[in-house]
């Protein structure tokens, strides 16, 4: 086997509750004191807890490998015995026949054997987190037939950390006040655990320092918890796995291998499988990975689908096509011709502010002159029509007749007299209006100027009939 590859004179890290080697830390010292405080507990109760694997039964085995003057061990290693079956356990080891199996019978078979003996009788019940609450209570009342000053029967109950957990409910208080002795079995400190592994390998001709690297140890710590069963498992286990890579020394990576395969056995298994029942595996994964994600980008398109135009509606109109618009514009002018049809000649050409300016004009001049209203309209008229061909006020006209190119027209002094004249009479005001022309290069629309020329200029193509 491997350790005759290592030079060793045995495995050294064989699983069970052997006491031989028994390797005690700060906590298992602590923890055996306590099982040997338990046989002559003046309370008659002790209870001992600790993590699965931390070597509680270890230190039961070791407790019983000593010779203790003056009491009798009997240990009841099954938590899943009825009160009766352990009664009968116990008379079984300490030789009492009782008259019959019955219940009453052998508890009165104990009680004279405890009366007639000078010695003490200590019952160690291991794995107590699984005896049930009945038993514990029958436990409990049995206790309760020895007196304070002769008391014969110890009772020490070994378990889990549950065990503590269990006695702290209000059904089982009462037993919960009557242990008096109690103690708690640490897990390893790392330093702790590469004494326990040294210790193991000198119990079997073995050097620490020719069988596992430093790495290996820290990996160890890590990964063990500082459990010593755990220890045990890994610590054979990398030691199989470097003989079989005829390795000199078990490194961090053996380790690692092995705490692998101790704490993911199914992973272990398919990575061990062969290449196509791996690539098989993973082609499972990866259809169900991109099923479920094709299923979530089926749902939110859906989504989109259903809420994206509402929300869109609100802040960007719909798209219309050309086809769309030409058959508005096409109804909006037939719309257009026809309400102008129905209109009245005096409404479908109304004046606009400059023509109305010049006929109030000509209509004011003409009262003034004592003529009448009647021949006043139709000279403000012609008025109207010769200013509609006339220049603009600011000397420009922006005209284009069908050749393309603009035409500019300046007015003469005495159109500009004229004009300030009209408006003057028009306004209700005494002030010259004179032209200002724009700066720009070739005639632009420069400033305001440009601007109201333009509105003169539209005011007269409007009145010419352009």
């Amino acid at each position: 086997m491997y350790y005759q590859h290592f030079g060793l004179s045995g495995p050294p890290f064989a699983s069970g509750a052997s006491p031989a080697p028994l390797y005690l830390s700060a906590g298992h010292r602590e923890g055996l004191a306590a099982l040997q405080w338990g046989l002559r507990e003046p309370s008659g109760f002790t209870m001992l807890v600790g993590e699965i694997g931390t070597g509680k039964t270890t230190l039961i085995h070791s407790l019983l490998e000593e010779r203790h003057h003056g009491v009798r061990i009997v240990p009841v290693s099954n938590p899943k015995l009825s009160f009766v079956e352990m009664l009968r356990v116990i008379a079984g080891q300490l030789g009492i026949a009782p008259a019959a199996n019955a219940k009453l019978e052998l508890i009165q078979a104990l009680d004279g054997f405890l009366a007639a003996q000078p010695e003490q009788v200590a019952l160690i019940l291991d794995e107590a987190q699984d005896i049930s609450d009945d038993t514990l209570e029958e436990l409990r009342l049995l206790s309760n037939s020895q007196t304070a000053g002769q008391r014969r029967l110890q009772m020490v109950l070994v378990g889990q950390l549950e065990l503590a957990r269990r006695l702290a409910r209000p059904e089982l208080r009462q037993l919960n006040q009557r242990i008096g002795a109690r103690a708690l079995l640490p897990t390893l400190r790392p330093a702790e655990v590469r004494d326990y592994v040294e210790y193991r390998l000198r119990a079997y001709h073995g050097d620490i320092r020719s069988l596992f690297r430093r790495g290996a140890l820290r990996e160890l710590a890590r990964s063990s918890a500082g459990i010593p069963r755990r220890i045990n498992v890994l610590c054979h286990n990398a030691l199989m796995l470097a003989y079989a890579q005829r390795a000199a020394r078990v490194g961090a990576a053996h380790m690692r291998e092995a705490a692998r395969d101790y704490d993911n056995l199914l992973g272990g298994a398919a990575a061990s499988a062969s290449p196509a029942a791996q690539f098989a595996q993973r082609g499972r994964g990866l259809f169900f990975k991109t099923a479920a994600v094709s299923g979530l980008a089926v749902a939110a398109l859906g989504t989109l689908y259903f809420l994206a135009p509402r929300a869109l509606s609100t802040i960007y109109p719909a798209p219309v096509s050309r086809a769309a618009m030409a058959a508005a514009n096409v109804a909006v002018t037939h719309q257009a011709e026809s309400a102008a049809n129905q209109m009245p000649a005096v409404q479908r050409n109304p004046l606009p502010p400059a023509g109305k300016a010049a006929v109030d004009a000509a209509t004011v001049g003409a009262r003034d002159s004592g003529r009448s209203s009647e021949t006043a309209a139709p000279q403000a008229e012609a008025k109207v029509q010769s200013a509609s061909s006339a220049p603009a006020p600011n000397g420009r006209c922006r005209n284009r007749p069908s050749g393309g190119k603009r035409r500019t027209y300046r007015r003469s002094g005495a159109e500009r007299a004229g004009a300030n004249r009209a408006a003057r009479r028009a306004n209700g005001r005494y002030r010259r209006v004179r032209p200002r022309f724009s700066r720009a290069r070739g005639g632009g629309r420069g400033g305001a100027a440009g601007r109201h020329a333009e509105q003169n200029c539209a005011a007269a193509q409007w009145l010419c009939g352009n």
